[in-house]
């Protein structure tokens, strides 16, 4: 196979900043008809707008001049999540795109899924790297983006290689919403038996009363739970312990273990302090009070508390059900530095079932979480496959008609 030529992105493409806001004016999260892009929405490989912040018509028409359209690709360019990539999805075209990423529109003979899958491939991060070293705030600025070289082979063959990597990355995007899907049931359900308290058999405990049900005082702020019920303190339910110190340069690239930091997993290790799946909450910094989970044993860093169950009943998804309906809001202190602490988190309430009923909520939620497991592993498996092949595509060191072929 011959060798493709490389280009530089400067002779292929046009790349255009964003915009910050004008002076004392503020994003907001009431929804307008103009979608602001941060450079914390490009990231894992995708914009991803769950966190939505908007500007006001009259900001629009002062920077209306810097927006996306669809299949725009994008590059954050400042700060610690530099050299992410997106590609702009329909819903966006037209939003306004932050001064902190840069939009490459102009396209001469290439393939804007083809040039996404480009930067995303280690030889292009590597120049976005070492672009971007050297000072106290990395950062790319648009005359450096120019320089970075990628394989430029005849755009039939970009479009096929595009095809081959895009059809992995719909396949976990279908899996990701039937993820979220399952889990909105799992939400659903718990709420519905431990929130609004209308459990299975709850009709029948007081059939005198128009609910069903008798509701007693708990003394506390959490208001009336059903006969039986209790409030409880975490400190109750949960040993409480901090995740270890971690510096990112003990961080093991091909690491047995997955690191768990603040919300999100940032890496791998050679060592483990969980065994087994347990409920975190990020008790450091902005996300402080953000509620999620492990996917398996790993190692949880100093930026969360780890849940870790006092009684066998307590399933890591009732764990993680519970504080999520829990008021973490109201642990938090600091306001330059948000923070939880062990003492804080100790003491907040919940209202608390018999075992019996926390047993059937198991039983009921256990194939949920089964089936999630074993989408997220597919994923997992997708996502290596397809992190495999991108280097070999974009190098030319794989056939692209035979691999068509075999998929």
């Amino acid at each position: 196979m011959d060798d493709w030529p490389i280009k530089k992105i400067g002779n292929i493409a046009k790349i255009k900043g964003g915009k910050r806001l004008p002076k004392g004016e503020q994003l907001t999260t009431d929804k307008t008809e103009h979608p602001y892009i941060r450079a914390q929405d490009i990231r894992n490989k995708r914009i991803t707008f769950d966190d939505p912040h908007y500007i006001r018509e009259d900001i629009y028409k002062k920077i209306e001049r810097y927006t996306v359209e669809e299949d725009d690709v994008v590059l954050t360019i400042v700060g610690a999540g530099i050299g992410e990539i997106g590609i702009i999805p329909k819903k966006l075209g037209g939003a306004n795109l932050t001064e902190n990423a840069v939009k490459l529109v102009n396209l001469r003979d290439l393939d804007p899924q083809y040039l996404f899958y480009s930067l995303l491939d280690e030889q292009a991060q590597n120049q976005i790297y070492n672009l971007a070293a050297g000072a106290a705030q990395p950062k790319l600025g648009i005359y450096k983006v120019k320089r970075i070289g990628i394989s430029y082979p005849d755009l039939s063959t970009q479009q096929k290689i595009a095809s081959i990597l895009s059809a992995f990355d719909d396949l976990i995007e279908n899996n990701s919403r039937r993820i979220e899907i399952l889990e909105e049931m799992a939400r659903r359900i718990y709420r519905e038996w431990f929130v609004h308290f209308r459990y299975p058999g709850h009709e029948n405990d007081d059939p005198s009363t128009s609910s069903g049900q008798r509701l007693v005082d708990s003394g506390t702020e959490l208001g009336e739970i059903p006969e039986g019920w209790e409030v409880k303190t975490f400190n109750k339910l949960f040993d409480i312990s901090y995740g270890k110190t971690l510096p990112m340069k003990d961080f093991v690239e091909d690491g047995e273990y997955l690191v768990y930091g603040a919300g999100d997993v940032v890496g791998r290790y050679s060592k483990k302090n969980i065994d087994e799946k347990h409920t975190l909450i990020t008790c450091r910094g902005n996300g402080s009070g953000a509620v999620w989970r492990t996917r398996d044993e790993g190692f949880v860093t100093n930026n969360s508390l780890i849940l870790f169950p006092k009684h066998d009943y307590l399933s890591y998804y009732f764990n993680y059900h519970l504080a999520n309906n829990s008021n973490m809001k109201s642990v938090i202190t600091g306001s330059a530095q948000p923070q939880i602490t062990i003492t804080n988190l100790s003491f907040l309430k919940s209202v608390f079932a018999p075992k019996e009923i926390i047993d059937s909520f198991n039983e009921k939620v256990k194939a949920i979480y089964d089936q999630i497991d074993l989408i997220f592993e597919s994923n997992k498996k997708l996502k290596e496959t397809r992190d495999l092949l991108l280097p070999k595509l974009i190098s030319g060191k794989i056939d692209v008609g035979e691999m068509e072929l075999a998929i």
